[in-house]
Formats: C-alpha cells, sequence, structure tokens
C-alpha cells in the first residue's frame, strides 16, 4: 500500500498538506514517482524499504522496520463457537463488474451477479443504510431515492465485492480462537522533515485499511498508539555516525481464527487414524 500512495503524486500532495511546503516537496521529489501529461512515468521515486529487522550495514535514509508484538487469546474462546452459525457453504471473495437495471416504478435498482450470494461485501460509488440493501440469490436490491436514480442512466454495470456460495442450505458453525494482536512499526529516517512526512503518508495508509475488505471482514484493528519520536539507540545504529530519528507505533488487531466445525471433525479423524 505504501508503494501505491508513493506512486501517485496528487496523493502523497493531499497528504501531506498540513506540512510546510519546502519539506514537502524535498519528500516528494526524492520519494515519489513523476509522471507526465500523458501519466507515462518520467522519474520513479527512491524505495523506502520495509524490514523485518534493524539494517547494521548501508543503512538507508529512510525505512520502516516492521516485528510481530504480543498475543493474547480473548474471552476463553478456544474451542468454542466463533460467529453465528452459517446457512451457506462459502467460498472465496469474488470481484465483478455486474449490469445493473432501474426500475423507476419503484424507484430502486437490481444489480445482476454471476452467482448466488451470501455476503455481499461491497458495492463501488454507492453508500447507502444497509436497509435499502435486500438480497435474493443472486439479485441486488437497492432502494433509491429518485433523485438517485438518474445517477444510473448512463451506467450498465457497477464493481461488487461479494462471496459467492451455494443455493441449497448447509448446516454448520465455525470453532476458533479471538485473539488480541500487536504489530510493532518504527518509522526511521536521518531527517526530521522526511520522518514527519512519512508519519503523514502511514496515518493515511491506515484510513485506507480501515475501508479494506479484509479489515472488515477478518481483523479489527482496534488502537493505534503513535509513541514520541526520538533519536535512534545506537545498537540499532550499525557504524553510521549520522543521527537516525524514529517514531514507533503500536498497532493492536483483533484476529478471529477459525475452523468450519464439519472439517474439524474430519481433520480430527485423519489425525486419530495416524496416531492409531
Amino acid at each position: 500500500m505504501l508503494s501505491k500512495i508513493l506512486d501517485e503524486a496528487y496523493i502523497t500532495n493531499d497528504l501531506l498538506s498540513e506540512l510546510d511546503s519546502e519539506s514537502s516537496q524535498a519528500f516528494i521529489n526524492k520519494y515519489v514517482s513523476q509522471y507526465d501529461n500523458n501519466h507515462q512515468r518520467t522519474k520513479a521515486g527512491q524505495e523506502i524499504p520495509i524490514l523485518d529487522q534493524f539494517p547494521t550495514e548501508q543503512l538507508p535514509d529512510t525505512y520502516i522496520v516492521v516485528g510481530s508484538g504480543s498475543g493474547k487469546e480473548q474471552d476463553g474462546s478456544i474451542g468454542s463457537i466463533s460467529g453465528d452459525n452459517y446457512g451457506y457453504r462459502n467460498k472465496p471473495d469474488i470481484v465483478e463488474s455486474a449490469p445493473v437495471t432501474i426500475d423507476d416504478f419503484n424507484s430502486s435498482i437490481t444489480i445482476t451477479a454471476n452467482n448466488f450470494i451470501t455476503d455481499l461485501e461491497d458495492i463501488e460509488g454507492i453508500a447507502v443504510s444497509p436497509k435499502q440493501i435486500s438480497l435474493d440469490g443472486n439479485l441486488i436490491h437497492i432502494e433509491l431515492d429518485p433523485y438517485l436514480l438518474d445517477s444510473f442512466k448512463d451506467s450498465k454495470s457497477v464493481r461488487i465485492t461479494y462471496v459467492p456460495g451455494d443455493d441449497v442450505p448447509i448446516v454448520g458453525e465455525t470453532n476458533g480462537i479471538d485473539m488480541q494482536e500487536e504489530v510493532n512499526i518504527v518509522l526511521v529516517s536521518n531527517n526530521m522533515p522526511s520522518l514527519y512526512a512519512l508519519d503523514s503518508i502511514v496515518k493515511g495508509a491506515f484510513i485506507l485499511l480501515r475501508k479494506s475488505t479484509e479489515e472488515t471482514r477478518t481483523y479489527q484493528l482496534g488502537n493505534l498508539e503513535f509513541l514520541p519520536i526520538s533519536t535512534l539507540q545506537d545498537e540499532n545504529l550499525g557504524n553510521t555516525p549520522t543521527p537516525y530519528y524514529a517514531r514507533e507505533i503500536n498497532a493492536t488487531y483483533t484476529v478471529t481464527y477459525t475452523w468450519d466445525r464439519d472439517f474439524l471433525e474430519q481433520v480430527k479423524k485423519v489425525m486419530s487414524n495416524i496416531i492409531e
């Protein structure tokens, strides 16, 4: 995600708008890709490495270190039923462009997916209350105010993300573990304005993460802690005499690890046969 942000100057410009223009422009000139009017790249921005440990040789001017922190089970969830019973056999998410039909009489639109929908994740460009959406097999019905229907007059399709499934209900449940896990992120630079700029960009990346499908369904970003900027300690600097500055971020996630209970029973049978 960081590389994508740094590949688009207009995004970086917006994220750095609160910094003084000289500092932000210096960062953009060094780390952000530049394009001409035909959107052909004329200059690639310098990479900001993301590492799993502090380098000891050839330190980059600016880099990020990411490491796993502690993890703790929540609510005594081991072996318990996690989440609701499910009614259909779920499959991997599908993203597709689906045709749109307008119903002027009922002030609604109908989107037709290629598969039976068990869970609707996203409809690109449409922000409505869940109460306005209803699912019927592979059909998505959305009630809209009459004045909003005009915006779909020229739209032949819309991009949707959903979980497909079979139209034959099954009975099942999931067993799992609810874990609170911590990720430690350290932003490092030998230039203080660059560190401030990187800090603003990473905050923007966290905002984007909160809108992602994975964040909504799999992870819950419960807490972010930004520690004060400090001088990097000598043991993390290798042999360089140049001072480096760092900002540590502690991101705490709640993650649910699950297994379908019927599959879990099959695994137990296989394991028991191996042991025997």
